[in-house]
């Protein structure tokens, strides 16, 4: 598959099981399913039995991870109804375009559905891979005691470029020359020329309005050569461009002013991934910082020690990483008005919103006794 790494384990489970059918329903021989079972068999008493042997409990790691899932930055456990089905269904979508998965993900499904539809050995193993990948990041589970999708982090889609690589390369000179796939790729990529234009940057729109223009060649040649001069451009070009958006030094720059600002005394809520990387960033214990995440400040209401002032500072690139990342600018207005807190927007740009949250003295209420007043003193 051209890489291994813990969730190409677990989203290609099911791709032995597929063969497995594929294989009995063509009677074909299934020497290699017995023994992929006995060593699967082997495997799994070495590693059940290590727990055993040393925790007492053969499925000690199991539960371990799934009580760790519970309350957390990466975890949905505590979310709304709303943010998980923004999960799972436009948010990997503008993931796939902002990250240009989506170019290798549409130049994929004609291959993929070709190899389902008249399958051939290696043809069907890597759509079914790929096919496998794809739905189990978009919908897996990494808890067995409630839905909790995998967090958006783009690095977890690098998994998806070998296979669907596979299947690009083995059919792309068949459909670049045939009517409807070519227009079909086309579609889908104006579709995401027009996305990254409206919602995500006009370097995006350019990208995919350029790989749109390739299709205007005639030959299938210029296609395909066009298309990867387009992709070896871009990829030198990346740099500086990933740089532009995520701004990190303005970032950091940004974050030491409002340090400055709030001084000691007034805590600065933030993403919860920038409380953990502080340390390194200012090289001083995170006991010294006055950054807090969510978790923190809800522990804070517990303990009825909210302080009179805030300030929120928020990362755009962080915003759409982790579920409580992507969530809390909303959870910080709910906190406000829940707590009587105005906001005052400090400063705000492309890459980093700052505000000033302050308590207001809510004066109390008083019947209006002025008429039965009136009475008494006649």
């Amino acid at each position: 598959m051209g890489m291994n790494t813990k969730e190409t384990i677990i989203y290609l489970l099911p791709l032995p099981l597929v063969l497995l059918v594929f294989d009995f329903y063509h009677k074909r021989s299934l020497v290699f399913y017995i023994h992929l079972a006995a060593f699967t068999i082997l495997f799994g008493l070495i590693y059940f039995g290590y727990f055993y042997l040393f925790y007492d409990d053969p499925f000690y790691k199991f539960i371990s991870i799934n009580e760790a899932h519970y309350i957390g930055e990466f975890s949905y456990y505590d979310k709304s109804v709303g943010t998980i089905f923004s999960r799972v269904s436009y948010r990997p979508l503008m993931i796939f375009i902002s990250r240009t998965y989506w170019i290798w993900i549409i130049l994929a499904v004609p291959g993929i559905l070709r190899a389902l539809k008249n399958p051939k050995e290696l043809h069907f193993v890597f759509a079914v891979s790929s096919l496998c990948l794809l739905l189990g990041f978009l919908f897996m589970s990494t808890s067995f005691s409630f839905y909790n999708p995998i967090h958006l982090n783009p690095r977890h889609l690098i998994i998806l470029i070998p296979s669907l690589s596979v299947n690009i390369a083995l059919e792309i000179k068949r459909w670049t020359s045939h009517y409807f796939w070519k227009r079909f790729v086309l579609l889908w990529i104006c579709f995401a020329a027009v996305v990254s234009f409206a919602l995500v940057s006009w370097q995006y729109g350019l990208f995919y309005s350029g790989i749109a223009a390739c299709f205007l060649f005639k030959r299938p040649k210029l296609q395909v050569a066009g298309i990867a001069s387009i992709l070896v451009f871009t990829t030198i070009y990346a740099e500086w461009t990933v740089k532009e958006e995520k701004q990190y030094e303005h970032m950091v720059s940004m974050l030491k002013e409002t340090i400055a600002e709030s001084g000691e005394n007034t805590p600065i809520i933030t993403h919860a991934l920038l409380c953990q990387a502080a340390p390194l960033i200012f090289h001083s214990p995170i006991a010294e910082l006055p950054l807090l995440d969510i978790t923190a400040l809800e522990e804070k209401i517990e303990a009825d020690d909210l302080q009179e002032e805030f300030y929120v500072f928020t990362y755009s690139y962080l915003s759409e990483i982790t579920p409580q990342d992507n969530s809390l600018l909303s959870q910080l207005q709910k906190f406000g008005i829940k707590y009587n807190y105005s906001w005052l927007k400090k400063h705000e740009d492309p890459w980093v919103s700052i505000y000033h949250l302050k308590k207001t003295i809510t004066l109390p209420t008083f019947p209006d006794n002025t008429s039965t007043f009136g009475a008494e003193m006649q």
